[in-house]
């Protein structure tokens, strides 16, 4: 029998010795699994850091191509669903892109609707430069992470990597001093002019440079971001009672409990009412069921909870 419980601090899913601290934004209350033993052990069927049969399981790629993704971390809201279904969203490398291209730099540049479009068509993938293929060429000459910046005015512009970090850390937010800004671009545009570029190449590399990088994510933060997306979505497909009582029980993510509820019952899960026989504190998953928890009664107290579930 499955039982899942939450404190401040800590969900637990009680499937023998896994247990399931909190995610990285503890608002989003999302579990992840922390495997103390070998997976495929006491009775436990599965592994979520064997990461050919995560990758590979049909069930979690279908979710994540079809965006019906509420519930998991990072891929729950209404634009990041939607790009998953632009985009047929079911690799790790995909959902790795995803999770940057639709971070407010670069979807506010117009290079995200350009990304889905050289993803959907060959044809489109064209290069400003022959390095910019050589270079960006996983992600169609679109620069989407913060090294892509460091590649193109690097190995692109010609400046040294250690302007290259420069230019990409003043971009971020870090070197915002006008003098340091104008002499890492004045350093770019006589670098660029050096190498023979004409001014319409410059002025569009330096544009889609300057737009997006602020708020751009390094590649590790986006793939550590998809990694997790895909082991939740795993429990969501799988464990879908446990998963979505942890998600409910934690109070904070997206959306409302009332959307999460809903998405209990689309999902053909029976919800049942507060018992007083019956609840737990917080938001009980087993099997197909989830038992609405004290902790959604209004104006109930800690203690009366404590006492009613002891007696």
């Amino acid at each position: 029998m499955t039982q899942t419980t939450q404190n401040k601090d800590l969900i637990l899913l009680n499937m023998q010795d896994y247990r399931l601290p909190e995610a990285f934004n503890k608002r989003l209350g999302i579990p992840t699994i922390h495997k103390p033993i070998p997976g495929k052990n006491k009775n436990i069927d599965f592994d979520i850091y064997d990461y050919q049969m995560l990758f590979n399981d049909e069930g979690t790629k279908k979710i994540i191509r079809e965006g019906n993704t509420i519930g998991c971390f990072y891929i729950e809201s209404p634009g990041m669903r939607s790009l998953l279904k632009r985009l047929t969203c079911d690799t790790f490398e995909m959902l790795t892109a995803a999770s940057s291209v639709i971070r407010p730099g670069v979807a506010e540049s117009g290079m995200m609707q350009e990304f889905i479009a050289r993803h959907k068509d060959p044809a489109r993938r064209m290069y400003l430069l022959p390095e910019m293929e050589t270079y960006l060429g996983e992600t169609y000459g679109v620069m989407i992470y913060q090294e892509d910046v460091i590649k193109v005015a690097h190995h692109v512009a010609g400046l040294t990597l250690e302007e290259a970090d420069l230019l990409r850390r003043a971009m971020s937010g870090k070197l915002r001093s006008h003098n340091s800004m104008k002499r890492i671009s004045d350093k770019f545009f006589e670098s660029c002019a050096a190498k023979g570029y004409n001014d319409n190449i410059t002025n569009e590399l330096w544009r889609q440079i300057e737009s997006f990088a602020g708020y751009a994510f390094c590649k590790a933060h986006s793939a550590s971001f998809a990694l997790l997306s895909f082991q939740v979505a795993y429990l969501k497909v799988h464990y879908p009672a446990e998963f979505m009582a942890s998600v409910l029980s934690n109070g904070g993510g997206y959306y409302s409990a009332a959307v999460y509820i809903q998405e209990c019952k689309r999902i053909g899960l029976k919800v049942l009412l507060p018992n007083v026989n019956k609840s737990l504190s917080e938001y009980d998953g087993r099997g197909r069921t989830i038992r609405i928890g004290f902790m959604a009664v209004k104006n109930i107290s800690r203690a009366s909870i404590e006492k009613t579930i002891k007696e």
